[in-house]
């Protein structure tokens, strides 16, 4: 899709255009930037689609909501985020609402669960070196999955090639390749899958481009939410109440996150308490006066 898109409107891609915006796609590009980044994207997303197999989709989603701390650790070995005391404070909510929605599930198995911790793993690193490339190399989003995507389907292709070569018996079932017809029967739906996942792969790199890494996953809340209610509506998945009660607190740590990053100067100033207080002070006024304020004054923060 992208590839279609630099033959038709190449203006769209400036980082490979303008030539005072150009970035050079050499070796050490390939090797530092894009090669890491498609071995992590590739192992995401192998090991995201086995767990499906091992567990159910809201609790993944639920479990998903803990990438926030792995993302946080990583930026800040990157220096992308700078330490902070309220950041702990928040992160260890976070993780003791992770812990409920883990003791809340009736079907946990823990093969399942450690497939889905070496993605989630896999996929912070991805994020993190996506917010140092996009910031270092000055590169919009539409070049940079021109970019990187060719390198993560030339190693999933591998991937295919190796498991396809495999006898029978060393090849686990949840890896097995489909047959012929099978793809010509999903056909639609894998076409369709594809378009939306271009159009995800481009949102992901605008906002870690204009926000950042720890930023584009408390943006997910949204997605979660509605992964959760589809789940359950749509696929009649089991949802304890322990669960209900763990997701409903990590939204309250990512809203909690969000508000507070908006307003850094009182939680310097003030504190965690001072902070929440400028929040809360905001909010009765925007109320009393019958006017629509925002509560973050830094679009990028939404």
């Amino acid at each position: 899709f992208a590839a279609i898109l630099r033959l038709v409107a190449p203006s769209l891609f400036p980082s490979l255009t303008d030539p005072e915006r150009g970035v050079v796609v050499n070796a050490s590009f390939l090797l530092r930037g894009a090669l890491p980044i498609g071995i992590t994207n590739a192992m995401s997303l192998v090991c995201a689609n086995l767990a499906y197999e091992h567990l159910s989709v809201a609790f993944l989603q639920m479990l998903k909501e803990t990438n926030i701390i792995l993302v946080y650790f990583f930026s800040l070995l990157a220096s992308l985020e700078t330490f902070a005391w309220w950041h702990l404070q928040v992160i260890g909510f976070a993780i003791f609402a992770a812990s409920l929605a883990v003791r809340g599930e009736m079907h946990f198995t823990l093969v399942g669960f450690l497939v889905q911790f070496l993605g989630q793993v896999a996929e912070s690193i991805r994020i993190v070196m996506m917010g140092v490339l996009l910031s270092g190399q000055k590169l919009d989003a539409l070049s940079f999955v021109l970019l990187l995507s060719p390198v993560c389907a030339a190693l999933l292709g591998v991937f295919l090639a190796v498991v396809a070569v495999l006898p029978e018996a060393m090849v686990a079932s949840s890896l097995a390749l489909p047959s012929a017809s099978k793809i010509c029967e999903f056909a639609p739906s894998l076409l369709a899958n594809c378009c939306v996942a271009f159009l995800l792969n481009v949102s992901i790199a605008l906002m870690i481009k204009h926000t950042s890494p720890v930023g584009y996953l408390f943006l997910g809340i949204v997605k979660d939410v509605c992964a959760v209610c589809v789940s359950v509506v749509a696929l009649h998945e089991t949802v304890t109440g322990l669960q209900y009660l763990a997701f409903s607190l990590q939204i309250a740590a990512v809203l909690t996150w969000s508000l507070l990053k908006a307003h850094s100067e009182a939680l310097k100033a003030e504190g965690l308490l001072g902070a929440w207080s400028a929040v809360a002070a905001r909010v009765l006024s925007s109320v009393g006066d019958g006017e629509r304020r925002p509560l973050v004054s830094k679009p990028g923060v939404v």
